[in-house]
């Protein structure tokens, strides 16, 4: 029933920013959400993949801690950090 209104242009805009928060990909299932719902999730998503990047991070630097001195360039090069 709902799937076949025309949604709003804010819901329009907030299921652009979920699509962009995940990379592109336009979910399906979502037509009952809010604007605001919709945004809350991709808010969501795109803050536990910055805490995602920044713990990487974090655990490559320990990794690497863990490496002597001299090999740590060679290691960076040959894993791409």
């Amino acid at each position: 029933m709902g799937a076949s209104r025309k949604p709003t242009k804010a819901v329009a805009e907030a299921r652009g920013e979920l699509c962009a928060a995940l990379d592109g990909t336009d979910p399906t299932g979502f037509e009952s959400l809010t604007a605001a719902q919709l945004r809350h999730l991709a808010g969501a998503i795109s803050g536990a993949r910055r805490q995602h990047a920044e713990e990487l991070r974090a655990a490559t630097a320990t990794a690497l801690g863990h490496v002597p001195k001299l090999l740590r360039g060679p290691v960076r090069r040959i894993v791409g950090i």
